[in-house]
């Protein structure tokens, strides 16, 4: 599934609302089909910045990358220490089903790559 072209501050409100009290939503458009929201909380119901979730699915078809701050590289480049890199995957799964089944092995997030026709390149990389 193709993630959606047009996303309101509503959808981004009810997929983020859990993570603590929303207090502004920016959407602020980057690059080629690239969406990046800017929330502010006005208090975080999660008292560690490490409970955070790596990564949230955002209307049963995607997952979105959480970081804390300004989208900071530190906590990037940190993220990036354990990586399992998965071939041959199918060509009709989303990163979401794919998430869904290696949760158990304490996976933090799953990125699928695509072509420029938006069709599965045959592998993924799954955050530890």
């Amino acid at each position: 599934m193709e993630p959606p072209r047009q996303v309101a501050r509503s959808q981004v409100f009810e997929t983020t609302r859990h993570l603590g009290r929303i207090n502004h939503i920016e959407l602020i458009k980057e690059g080629y089909h690239k969406l990046r929201a800017d929330i502010t909380f006005t208090k975080e119901r999660r008292s560690n910045q490490e409970i955070l979730p790596w990564v949230i699915p955002f209307q049963n078809k995607v997952l979105v990358r959480v970081t804390p701050g300004f989208n900071r590289r530190e906590i990037l480049e940190d993220r990036k220490q354990h990586i399992a890199k998965l071939y041959n995957i199918p060509n009709n799964i989303n990163e979401l089903l794919l998430f869904r089944q290696i949760k158990h092995t304490n996976a933090k997030g799953v990125h699928i790559f695509k072509n420029a026709n938006s069709n599965n390149k045959g592998y993924a990389f799954v955050s530890f």
